[in-house]
């Protein structure tokens, strides 16, 4: 299973798996495919659903969250620190068809659902769009 590529080159295919690992192991993601639409599920536990930001520009769906580390006055003494904190992003392909008013989002218990119609003909997708995120 795949998303719609531009073409049948994808500059990312020649990147090692480990090469995007900080990103992807912060926003793991499921994609399932159904007869007529794509659902992502992305984890982002600990994360407050104002500080997820998804927009889509040339056909690509990208999911920013930013975290505000919080700073205190006591330095921090961590012997081992998983937790994210900071700001990462994920982008997929999804095809320049797609209009962002026709995507789906729903942000649950540290869960991202996004739907994603499956589309055949050309849309108007060049611009950047913001997408909103139903609770």
């Amino acid at each position: 299973m795949y998303f719609p590529r531009r073409n049948d080159f994808d500059v990312f295919d020649f990147f090692p798996d480990t090469f995007f690992q900080k990103e992807q192991q912060r926003m793991k993601t499921d994609i399932e495919e159904l007869e007529d639409k794509y659902i992502l599920t992305v984890d982002i536990p600990g994360v407050q659903k104002e500080n997820i930001k998804m927009e889509m520009e040339g056909g690509y769906l990208t999911i920013q969250v930013k975290e505000e580390k919080n700073t205190s006055s006591i330095q921090e003494h961590y012997v081992k620190k998983e937790r994210f904190s900071g700001e990462c992003f994920r982008s997929f392909y999804i095809g320049e068809e797609v209009h962002q008013e026709e995507i789906k989002a729903r942000y649950t218990n540290g869960t991202l659902i996004i739907e994603i119609p499956k589309k055949e003909n050309k849309g108007d997708n060049k611009t950047k769009k913001m997408i909103a995120i139903e609770d």
